[in-house]
């Protein structure tokens, strides 16, 4: 991964999915929450609080439904 002092870049499938600012704030889902509850965060930050969740839906280049800790970290991290 290439690195400069204000963007990362997020790779997924071996290409740039899109630049981020790597000053800002990140949020991770904690390793033992419970899916059901990731499942519904995911929700509702889709749904109601309008963030773009594009790069986690189906075909989306973050998109990995068996892994609901990582889509729930991304999705925490851009309604910040």
């Amino acid at each position: 991964m290439r690195e400069s002092s204000l963007f990362r870049e997020i790779w997924a499938i071996e290409r740039v999915v899109y630049p981020i600012d790597a000053t800002r704030l990140w949020c991770v889902a904690k390793k033992n929450a419970v899916d059901s509850s990731l499942q519904t965060a995911i929700e509702w930050a889709c749904g109601q609080s309008g963030a773009d969740c594009g790069p986690i839906q189906q075909g989306g280049p973050c998109n990995d439904p068996t892994d609901v800790q990582k889509m729930a970290s991304f999705v925490s991290t851009i309604i910040l």
